[in-house]
């Protein structure tokens, strides 16, 4: 994180993440992860090396194992029926996202995708009973963005299992951080080739059907990247379900500008070199995308019925009262036992604080401009944070 101290937008954070901490790039194959490296012509930094090189033994005993479940259990798991329709908590990054799908994930009658199935999708039902236990110690306990509690067992994006999978998905930019990023096309599928698109359909089917097999619950998904694709979900999983997550802009561009300056750091085979204002830019860019060419575009298409709008500030400010809306909205059975599920959540969770951080005026001003259709939809009348 080599920025210009000086052109600071936030604070720089200081990541610390062990070595032998998990990758998204761990959970690929071979051939998959050979072609994300060649597609860069293997530009790596020369203190990612050692990464790189790990990640390739893991890489070898990942093949095996995909073949292993491909050939025990490919067929039952692509005649396995997807009964239930999903729900999709959806939204920007550090909008809330992840505290939505944890509090939907307390109801037993719902399943989701562990942060272990996300990093296995391919083999997760012929390994995820024994597996989990050998690898468990790179896993760190908490999230470095938010020191949210993680683990093998926690919900997690199943936009890692795409990446995992060597699907495309805009997360590939985290490989080479000082390039273009590819399949921008993805965070709204508006224009993304037909040959992209299948292998997406193709993957995210599959992953969701190994789910199935596994859990035989109506799924609760989340990614951010999904906010754009709406439409495209609507249509792959038909009558599924949406619930978006909206927060200040400011305090969710702020935040999403440090998360990837750590995921960057994190992922990365490359050293981050670019400025701070050039990461906003980028922000600023997808935002766009995901926004003003996605979710704001597609979202009269989606039935009323299937669509349940929230904010952050009003799911923290009474989280059971949102719940009990989202429930019965959606006419879901089970809300009291979920409501006092997430009632004992945050009386846990009392002395966890938010990450505070300070934009200038000039930046705030920025982010109403790209902001404007956002804040008037989800009623914010002005940039504070």
């Amino acid at each position: 994180m080599n920025a210009d101290r000086q052109t600071d937008i936030v604070e720089v954070p200081d990541c610390k993440y062990p070595r032998s901490g998990a990758r998204l790039w761990h959970g690929m194959t071979t051939l998959n992860y050979l072609k994300l490296l060649a597609a860069k012509k293997f530009r790596i930094s020369f203190l990612r090396w050692g990464m790189a090189f790990l990640i390739t033994i893991f890489s070898v005993p990942n093949s095996c194992l995909v073949l292993l479940q491909a050939l025990f259990l490919g067929r039952k798991i692509w005649r396995t029926q997807i009964e239930h329709a999903p729900i999709f908590v959806v939204g920007h990054w550090r909008s809330g996202t992840t505290l939505l799908h944890e509090l939907l994930a307390l109801d037993e009658n719902h399943a989701f995708p562990t942060t272990y199935e996300c990093f296995a999708p391919q083999h997760f039902l012929f390994t995820s009973s024994w597996l989990p236990k050998l690898l468990s110690f790179t896993v760190p306990p908490k999230r470095p963005m938010d020191s949210m509690p993680v683990s093998f067992d926690s919900p997690q994006e199943d936009e890692f299992a795409l990446v995992c999978m060597g699907s495309p998905s805009p997360y590939f930019r985290l490989a080479f951080p000082n390039d273009k990023p590819p399949y921008e096309e993805f965070y709204n599928m508006e224009n993304s080739s037909p040959r992209d698109t299948e292998r997406f359909d193709r993957d995210l089917t599959y992953f969701f059907k190994a789910l199935t097999l596994a859990k035989k619950k109506r799924l609760i998904l989340k990614s951010p990247t999904h906010t754009g694709r709406i439409n495209h979900l609507f249509r792959l999983f038909p009558n599924a379900r949406f619930v978006h997550i909206s927060r200040n802009p400011v305090t969710q561009f702020s935040s999403t500008l440090r998360m990837w300056m750590i995921m960057d750091h994190i992922q990365g085979f490359q050293t981050p070199r670019y400025s701070q204002r050039e990461l906003l830019q980028y922000c600023f860019d997808v935002f766009g995308k995901m926004y003003d060419d996605g979710y704001l575009n597609q979202v009269a298409q989606i039935p009323a019925e299937n669509l349940f709008e929230i904010r952050f500030e009003d799911l923290t400010a009474n989280p059971v009262e949102q719940i009990r809306k989202i429930y019965s909205h959606f006419g879901l059975a089970n809300v009291d036992e979920v409501c006092r599920k997430v009632d004992n959540y945050f009386s846990e969770r009392v002395d966890y604080k938010l990450n505070q951080h300070q934009l200038s005026e000039e930046v705030r001003q920025e982010i109403g401009v790209v902001c404007s259709s956002y804040m008037k939809r989800f009623g914010y009348n002005e940039v504070e944070g």
